[in-house]
């Protein structure tokens, strides 16, 4: 099994600009140099950029040489592809508190990567020369046609001339990272094809006897058809800065039953056919959504975090035990409505009202019924809120 069998046969391939040359170029067992680029939008990647970093893992173990790219250049001009509005602009100082919790999160599933940033090189080049040298060879009558830019015109939707020129810079970081490092892959979603494409057709124009490639993963949907990566209280973010050990852990430990052994192929290394042997022999779904929600949890927070998570969760769920020591703890009388606020169990007190005429919250597995609850804060105690059947808090009153 190559690189390319085993994107397939991990449900991480989508599409390929030139299929059977680059299966032959494997088949001469020459090595490629693979890229894939994550802009500085936040200060951490999220699910969503996840199945990037698995790709680049995937050749990595095959023997290829990786370069993860940190678009600090580009984050200040904003990717329209998949996007009905531009992206909110960031100052300089946000860009580059964001690049350094992003290269953490790089260096935490590729530690032996290569990583650039793309301002790097675009701060020194001068408008005037993009365009004689980039512009000149990009067509608009093409770039009017792409996904990103046609969806956005056709629903009446402003595309900014600063969006507009994303494509080109894109296209120049492939032709850059080919020059200097012999990059020729490039990766991403499927909703990155036409930056793709473009890039590909850039460096075949600008240099002679170039073999270059882009492939794309499918967008990951669950079962019901919805997104991968989002949850009740937002997006599932790879850094524990900004999401527990322990919701990271359950995010994945929740999946659907019908989800199980495809998110094992796309979030683990598990081998392919210990898959296919572990979910064949398993008579509890259970037992393989905890493999998940590990395994997931190993690469992205290390072994020491995702067996503190399972510990925890098993603490909760099975053995019933409150976790006094990652305890909430709050001091003085608090509503049931501002307690679920804080903890960011619902986004607002009209949300966390609903729950509970659903019977949907309850504290130490007893019904709360009333919203116009008042938690004492005086007494020192622990005991356990839950909030549906995944969200689970132990709170402390000091």
């Amino acid at each position: 099994m190559n690189a390319i069998d085993e994107l397939k046969a991990r449900f991480l391939f989508n599409n390929c600009t030139n299929e059977n040359a680059i299966k032959q170029y494997l088949k001469e067992s020459k090595k490629l140099t693979v890229y894939a680029g994550f802009d500085a939008t936040a200060k951490s990647l999220h699910i969503g950029n996840l199945t990037a970093l698995m790709m680049l893992r995937i050749f990595q173990r095959h023997g290829h040489k990786v370069i993860a790219l940190i678009g600090g250049a580009t984050t200040k001009i904003g990717d329209p592809s998949g996007k009905d509005s531009m992206r909110k602009m960031l100052s300089d100082e946000e860009i580059v508190q964001n690049k350094n919790y992003i290269k953490q999160s790089i260096l935490t599933f590729l530690p032996s990567a290569t990583i650039v940033d793309n301002n790097d090189w675009f701060e020194d080049i001068g408008y005037i020369d993009i365009l004689r040298d980039i512009g000149s060879i990009f067509s608009i009558n093409k770039m009017l046609t792409m996904d990103s830019v046609k969806m956005r015109l056709d629903r009446q939707q402003n595309l900014s001339f600063l969006e507009f020129n994303y494509i080109i810079l894109q296209s120049y970081d492939f032709w850059h990272l080919y020059k200097n490092y012999g990059c020729n892959v490039q990766i991403g979603g499927s909703d990155q094809w036409g930056n793709i494409v473009f890039g590909v057709d850039l460096i075949g124009k600008k240099e002679l006897q170039s073999q270059v490639f882009g492939i794309t993963s499918p967008l990951i949907t669950r079962s019901d058809g919805k997104k991968m990566g989002k949850s009740e209280t937002g997006a599932i973010w790879l850094n524990s800065e900004m999401l527990s050990d322990f919701d990271y852990f359950q995010y994945f430990r929740n999946i659907t039953d019908q989800d199980v052994k495809k998110m094992l192929l796309i979030f683990t290394d598990i081998a392919t056919e210990e898959v296919e042997k572990i979910c064949n022999q398993s008579q509890n779904i259970n037992d393989l959504k905890i493999v998940l929600a590990f395994e997931a949890t190993k690469i992205c927070r290390g072994i020491e975090a995702a067996e503190n998570a399972k510990n925890q969760a098993e603490n909760i769920f099975v053995k019933n035990v409150l976790d006094a020591e990652n305890a909430i703890k709050i001091t003085g009388d608090i509503s049931i409505l501002d307690l679920l606020v804080n903890l960011k169990a619902t986004p607002s007190k009209g949300e966390a009202r609903k729950l509970i005429a659903n019977n949907g919250v309850k504290i130490d597995n007893i019904t709360i019924i009333e919203s116009a609850m008042i938690i004492n804060g005086k007494p020192e105690r622990y005991f356990k809120i839950s909030v549906g059947k995944k969200k689970h808090f132990t709170i402390f009153i000091n």
